[in-house]
């Protein structure tokens, strides 16, 4: 119930040291974020990263002003994989009072559990891609990953905008963004560098979003 306050969810943000969390658990292979909306996706806005700088004591005091000075129970899926990340990320939110309760789940009902609403919320990694893709992957009452169908009349006023924008659709997805950032639904950690090798003197590669490694059709020979 805690995380139905925005105070409560602003204050999630404000307890994670993201720059610390990337160089302790990726080397510093990455890039800490607030935002879900990548820079190659059109919906990204530079000034949202920032937004939540780590300040341990502005989330006391949210958590304060919300009701819960002494913080609360925060249950979370303990998804075989993401060991390292979820035990970094309970010793920050329990230097604010939030006391994370790893609970194990079942990977083959995973995504039918979260989809039925059976975590408050869940740690992952998820691609950054497409405005109107992240948009039905993570926002829309259709996300899988909102699976208690929140939204805002002016939220939806937003995404029917995007969806009707035709070549303006990016640029109106940075309206989403900043929403969703302002609001807190989200508590993005940092974009994972994919890394892969190639020898320049036979080949130029064009990265491709929404892909790890790309396609081979964005290969070339060199010169």
């Amino acid at each position: 119930p805690a995380l139905a306050d925005k105070r409560v969810r602003q204050a999630i943000n404000y307890a994670l040291d993201r720059d610390t969390l990337l160089e302790s658990i990726l080397l510093g292979y990455g890039k800490s974020t607030d935002q879900v909306f990548g820079p190659d996706s059109g919906a990204y806005v530079d000034d949202l990263d920032g937004t939540y700088d780590y300040d341990p004591a502005k989330a006391k005091k949210l958590l304060a002003d919300a009701g819960s000075p002494d913080g609360f129970d925060l249950p979370l899926p303990a998804i075989p994989g993401f060991e390292t990340p979820l035990a970094a990320l309970t010793q920050q939110l329990a230097d604010v009072g939030i006391r994370v309760q790893s609970e194990p789940v079942s990977t083959s009902t995973f995504l039918a559990d979260l989809a039925a609403g059976k975590f408050p919320a869940v740690y992952f990694n998820y691609f950054q891609g497409e405005p109107w893709v992240a948009i039905n992957q993570l926002i829309s009452t259709n996300a899988l990953y909102n699976p208690f169908k929140t939204t805002t009349p002016e939220l939806q006023q937003l995404i029917d905008a995007v969806q009707t924008g035709g070549a303006e659709s990016s640029e109106l997805a940075k309206k989403v963004n900043e929403y969703v950032t302002d609001e807190a639904w989200f508590a993005p950690v940092y974009r994972i560098d994919q890394i892969y090798v190639y020898k320049s003197d036979v080949v130029s590669v064009e990265k491709q979003i929404q892909s790890a490694v790309p396609a081979i059709y964005n290969y070339t020979p060199a010169g």
